[in-house]
C-alpha cells in the first residue's frame, strides 16, 4: 500500500512537473492544432498498420515462450497469444505501464490457458528482459550520439556491433545465461513464499527451477522478432515525425527508440503518459529541432495515435475473436 502510495504521489509531482515546463515554454498553440489538423490521413493508416505489426510480434515472442515452458499451450493457436497481448497492451495505457501487462497475460494464461501462474509471469518477465537488453543496446550508442560523441553513423554500426556479439554470446553461453535467469527467477520465488499472504500457496514444485528452461533455438527466435518489434516502434515515431512536418533520417529514430523505450520501463504513470512525450522531447531539441510547435504537435499526435492504434488493433482482434472463434470461446468458458 505504502509502495502504491509513494508512486501515487511520485506521478502527480512528475505531472506538474511536466505541466509548469510546458506552460513556461513559448508555444503557439494556434499553430500546434493547425499542424495536427492538417495531418494527412495516410500517415494515421500508416500508423495504425505498424502498431498492428507491433503487437503481431509481440504475441509471436510470447507464444514462443510460453509454448517452451508449458505442454498444455503448445496447443493454443497463435490467434489466442495474439488477443491476450493486445488486451495487455490496452492494460498499459490504462494502468501502470509493464505492471498491467504482466498481470494480465498472467493471469490470461492461468484461467483461460491453465499454465501455472509461476510459469506465466515467468513468460512475460523474460519478454520484458529480453525487450529490455534491446533497447539498451540502442540506448549506449543513442546517448554517444546526441552527446556528440560519435556520429549517427557510427552509432548505428555501434548498435549493430553490440546485437551482433549478444547474438553470438547468447548462441555459445545460451545454457548459462538462460540458467542464471532460471535461477534469479527460482529464487525470487523462494523468498516470496515465506511472505504472509504467500504461504502455502507456492508448493515447492512451483519454484524448481528446472520447470522455466527455455531452448537456445526458441531463445533466439525470442531475440530477433524482439528486433523486428524494436524497428515497427521505430518507424512508427518516423512516421508521426514525418505527418507534423519534421524531417530526419530513419537512423536518428532507429537509436533513440532505445532511449525513449528504457524511460517508460519503469511505470510511474497510468500509460506513463508524459514520460516518453519528455523522452522524444530531448531527443529531438538536441538533434536541431528548434520549432517547439512541431515538437508539441509531435508529442501530442505520437500519444493520441499509439492510444487510438492500441484500442483499435484490440476492438478489431476481439471482434474477431467474437465472431470466428465461437467454438474456443465457447471451450473456455466450459473450464472456468
Amino acid at each position: 500500500m505504502q509502495i502504491k502510495k509513494g508512486r501515487t504521489i511520485g506521478g502527480l509531482l512528475l505531472s506538474g512537473l511536466l505541466i509548469w515546463i510546458v506552460s513556461r515554454l513559448d508555444i503557439d498553440w494556434q499553430e500546434v492544432i493547425r499542424i495536427i489538423l492538417t495531418i494527412d490521413p495516410l500517415f494515421i493508416c500508416v500508423g495504425y498498420l505498424l502498431m498492428f505489426g507491433v503487437f503481431f510480434c509481440a504475441a509471436l515472442r510470447w507464444m514462443l515462450v510460453v509454448k517452451e515452458l508449458d505442454t498444455l499451450a503448445r496447443n493454443r493457436s497463435y490467434f489466442y497469444f495474439l488477443r491476450y497481448a493486445v488486451l495487455g497492451g490496452v492494460s498499459e495505457i490504462l494502468f501502470l505501464g509493464a505492471l498491467g501487462n504482466i498481470g494480465v497475460k498472467s493471469m490470461a494464461l492461468k484461467i483461460d490457458g491453465q499454465v501455472p501462474l509461476t510459469k506465466g509471469t515467468y513468460s512475460v518477465l523474460f519478454d520484458q528482459l529480453i525487450t529490455l537488453l534491446i533497447n539498451t543496446f540502442f540506448l549506449i550508442p543513442a546517448c554517444l550520439f546526441l552527446a556528440k560523441m560519435i556520429s549517427l553513423a557510427q552509432g548505428v554500426w555501434l548498435a549493430a556491433t553490440l546485437l551482433l556479439l549478444f547474438f553470438l554470446l547468447f548462441w555459445v553461453c545460451n545454457r548459462f545465461m538462460i540458467g542464471s535467469v532460471m535461477w534469479l527467477y527460482s529464487v525470487a520465488l523462494q523468498a516470496l513464499a515465506f511472505l504472509p499472504f504467500a504461504k502455502n500457496r507456492l508448493p515447492e514444485q512451483a519454484t524448481r527451477k528446472d520447470q522455466f528452461a527455455i531452448s537456445r533455438a526458441a531463445s533466439l527466435k525470442v531475440f530477433l522478432v524482439a528486433i523486428m518489434k524494436y524497428f515497427l516502434l521505430a518507424a512508427f515515431s518516423f512516421t508521426v515525425a514525418l505527418a507534423v512536418g519534421i524531417s530526419l533520417p530513419f537512423s536518428i529514430f532507429l537509436l533513440s527508440e532505445g532511449a525513449v523505450m528504457t524511460l517508460v520501463t519503469f511505470p510511474i504513470l497510468p500509460g506513463n503518459v508524459g514520460v516518453s512525450e519528455a523522452g522524444w522531447y530531448g531527443v529531438l531539441s538536441l538533434v536541431g529541432i528548434s520549432s517547439q510547435a512541431s515538437l508539441m504537435a509531435f508529442m501530442i499526435t505520437s500519444r493520441l495515435l499509439f492510444n487510438l492504434s492500441v484500442l483499435l488493433v484490440g476492438f478489431t482482434v476481439w471482434l474477431i475473436h467474437f465472431l470466428c472463434f465461437r467454438e474456443e470461446r465457447e471451450s473456455a468458458e466450459l473450464r472456468l
